[in-house]
């Protein structure tokens, strides 16, 4: 079975070489990913195991969005985990929402240009200094 994107095969299986298992047990496959007719990956892929990181961008090349998806065989991907990406005016990542349905929030704040504070999904908190050349010079 093939898989697509825009519209065009995505997905060739094969065999793995020297695979003389009769296909019954083997569960592996070789998968070449084409976008646009271009060969972006060729791997063996683990069904349920397996996975692959997409990243959208807008028409400036910003990126603006991240999916994650597992390879469930038969030539098809399931999405896991898209993520939303936010950013200020000077092009700084600002917030990342998880799209699973959580709406986890990793937050960025910047000071004179500067990272000086993550706060995290899960409540975790990160803060940052620099020193005069901007080197990090704490960060708790």
């Amino acid at each position: 079975m093939l898989g697509s994107v825009n519209g065009e095969p995505a997905v060739d299986e094969d065999r793995l070489p020297g695979d003389v298992s009769g296909g019954a047990a083997r569960q592996e496959h070789r998968c070449t990913l084409e976008v646009l007719g271009q060969t972006v990956a060729a791997t063996y892929m683990v069904p349920n195991k397996s996975t692959m990181d997409a990243v959208i961008h807008d028409t400036a090349g910003k990126p603006i969005r991240t999916e994650s998806y597992v390879y469930t065989g038969g030539g098809n991907f399931s999405l896991i985990a898209p993520a939303a990406l936010t950013y200020d005016h000077a092009g700084r990542l600002t917030q990342q929402v998880a799209g699973n349905g959580s709406g986890a929030t990793t937050t960025n704040t910047y000071t004179n240009g500067y990272l000086t504070g993550t706060l995290g999904a899960e409540g975790s908190e990160s803060q940052f200094t620099y020193d005069l050349i901007g080197r990090v010079a704490t960060s708790a």
